[in-house]
């Protein structure tokens, strides 16, 4: 039976009335039994997940190679078909027709390997959601997010004296400040840290999962009440996004980090948004991961 205890003010060890969600929670105690299933829980979670990781590469490197031979053989079928068309154009109609059907059985065939890497991707979640409890394991996207809460961000601001004095001394803030017509204003917003987890496993590297992930997160926030946010060369900046429709401040995400937690075996993102999320039951976790 797994306990969790905290420190009462006489720095002794008791129970924590509100268990793993306890805020005072200092130390959670196990059965040697327990831990010994939870180890071997763990253990199989990685070679599954090894294997998933093994298996994606080994078919995203037979998907490539297939795309490359693809692509020159027909560059060098369409340039040698086109030079025999060219020196004899006339009754040739018939062979151009075929060297078309052949090319876009080749560009079907590249689809084709196109959709394969899809699909691995749609496995990779479905077994993420199965081992996670997440429901329906296939209709679901595999982001969850875990935690929110308050965050202080500093920031500074640039307040000139004059629009004047900005134009010309821009390039020489040094000499501004010191002139007195440049003060950098020191500033604090309460803002939102949460973290997301997504369905990819943690032993792919980042750069090959990115661009997914971040094509992904439009959907995401979306649906838990981010309404917009900046761009990625601008991230980690703070920003006031100003107020939607109705005149009310609007939600937005200004940085976000990715981290990959090897307990679970998944890739995770923290963001920063400046205003509360909006959490719907199904982007929270079903399991005790």
């Amino acid at each position: 039976m797994t306990k969790f205890m905290k420190k009462n003010s006489f720095g002794m060890l008791v129970d924590a009335p509100g268990g793993e969600s306890d805020p005072e929670l200092a130390e959670v105690r196990m059965q040697p039994t327990d831990y010994m299933e939870l180890q071997k829980q763990i253990r199989k979670a990685n070679r599954d997940a090894l294997e998933a990781s093994e298996a994606r590469k080994k078919y995203k490197e037979y998907a490539d190679r297939k795309i490359e031979e693809n692509k020159k053989v027909m560059a060098s079928e369409v340039e040698r078909k086109v030079r025999a068309a060219m020196q004899l154009v006339d009754g040739r109609d018939a062979e151009i027709v075929q060297l078309k059907e052949r090319l876009e059985a080749a560009e079907q065939e590249i689809q084709n390997e196109k959709d394969l890497n899809k699909n691995l991707i749609r496995i990779m979640t479905e077994r993420s959601n199965q081992k996670r409890g997440i429901k329906p394991k296939k209709g679901h996207d595999g982001y969850i997010v875990l935690e929110s809460r308050q965050w202080k961000q500093k920031y500074v601001v640039d307040v000139w004296d004059s629009s004047d004095h900005e134009d010309r001394y821009a390039n020489n803030r040094g000499i501004a400040i010191k002139k007195g017509y440049l003060n950098v204003d020191h500033r604090e917003e309460n803002v939102w840290k949460s973290v997301i987890q997504t369905p990819y496993d943690a032993s792919i590297p980042l750069a090959e999962v990115m661009s997914r992930i971040e094509s992904d997160l439009g959907d995401v926030l979306k649906s838990i009440g981010c309404e917009c946010r900046i761009k990625p060369e601008f991230n980690g900046e703070y920003y006031d996004f100003g107020t939607n429709d109705n005149g009310y401040p609007k939600n937005g995400m200004y940085k976000w980090l990715y981290k990959a937690n090897y307990r679970v075996g998944l890739w995770e993102i923290e963001i920063y948004t400046t205003k509360n999320l909006r959490i719907p039951e199904y982007r929270r976790s079903n399991s005790n991961m």
